[in-house]
């Protein structure tokens, strides 16, 4: 029987093509991201022919693909959540002739459905319900390589499957090297990693990720009383990632970034350049290596704590899945403690609770 949520730490994809190889029907993949259904769709081998469904086609595309579907001439269709849900989309569902109806369902990087529908992918909770109702396929199967057992029972839960039908292999890759390190000035300290006899000086994928940071801040409020109050700051992951990346840049280091707030064409550009190694680093947010296929990722560092455990194993992962062979670093940069006001020491930054346990 076909283990209906997987979580796996490799060949995921795989996975789901003998799946769609073995079963009649269309295969029906909903995916959080365009750029991740246009690189899983490149790698489609001929005997799945494959589409894309996005609202960035033109309607001369997306008619032609409906058409295609329509004719049984595609064994797999990639769908965002959103657009799976629409009127429209559940009315050719629902009309598709025999041979081209969507016989498997596939939710890939099934920890959406867990940490985004209460966020901004509300669409991911109605997933189960419409997906065997609405829709009608006859099996679910729910794929990730990042889940924690939370995760797990609650994308199970969502998707109405049982908790008998999991399958899990995930483990640890013996080639990760894991650094924490306290930097006073984080921008230089990554500058002399990658330059000349630095620790990252060959290697030629580094991702550097940028999160949310709250600061404490004195307001002098001496107008009424001659105290120093803190209040809290919040630092905007985007504008720490455009600032990194210029200062690499600057200083001879080819390096973009990447987050929600460039352009789709300027965010697929760069994910390009980054394939093609003509970037050597991108500072991002976590909106970049969802389902990146580079294999030569040599390091990822993080500017500050991932907001979670289950997010950090997300972003470990991405460096050498595909080169064993020899040692991958992760490594996260933390600022040193400061001294409050008050003459107490605390971080400047407030920390997840569990990485802050795990890494002091």
């Amino acid at each position: 029987m076909l283990p209906r949520v997987a979580v796996l730490t490799a060949r995921t994809w795989r996975f789901l093509q003998l799946a769609s190889l073995l079963l009649p029907g269309v295969t029906l993949v909903v995916s959080p991201l365009v750029a991740l259904m246009e690189d899983q769709l490149r790698h489609l081998p001929p005997a799945l022919p494959g589409a894309v469904l996005h609202s960035g086609q033109s309607t001369e595309h997306g008619a032609a693909t409906v058409q295609a579907l329509r004719q049984g001439q595609l064994k797999v269709l990639f769908v965002s959540p959103e657009r799976l849900l629409t009127r429209r989309f559940l009315h050719l569902a629902a009309s598709l002739p025999e041979n081209a109806k969507f016989t498997l369902a596939c939710v890939d990087e099934c920890h959406c459905v867990s940490e985004w529908s209460h966020n901004f992918r509300p669409a991911y909770y109605r997933l189960g319900r419409v997906l065997r109702h609405d829709i009608g396929v006859s099996h679910i199967l729910a794929l990730t390589a990042t889940a924690t057992r939370r995760t797990e029972a609650a994308v199970a839960a969502h998707l109405g499957i049982p908790a008998e039908d999991v399958l899990r292999n995930a483990s640890v890759r013996d080639n990760l090297r894991l650094t924490v390190s306290r930097e006073v000035d984080r921008e230089r300290a990554l500058l002399a990693m990658l330059k000349p006899g630095g620790v990252l000086a060959n290697t030629q994928g580094v991702i550097a990720y940028c999160s949310y940071k709250v600061r404490h801040r004195c307001i002098d409020k001496r107008a009424r009383a001659t105290t120093m109050d803190p209040v809290l700051t919040c630092q905007l992951p985007q504008a720490e990632a455009d600032r990194v990346a210029s200062f690499l840049y600057t200083h001879g280091v080819t390096a973009l970034s990447y987050h929600a707030g460039k352009s789709a064409a300027e965010r697929s550009r760069t994910q390009a350049m980054f394939l093609s190694n003509r970037v050597r680093a991108v500072c991002a947010t976590v909106a970049f290596g969802m389902g990146l296929d580079k294999p030569n990722v040599g390091a990822v560092v993080n500017f500050g704590l991932p907001h979670s455990v289950e997010a950090y194993v997300q972003q470990v992962r991405r460096v050498g899945s595909s080169c064993r062979a020899r040692p991958v670093r992760e490594l996260i940069h933390m600022r040193p403690r400061r001294t409050s006001p008050t003459g107490r020491t605390r971080r400047p930054q407030r920390q997840c609770g569990a990485m802050s346990h795990i890494f002091g």
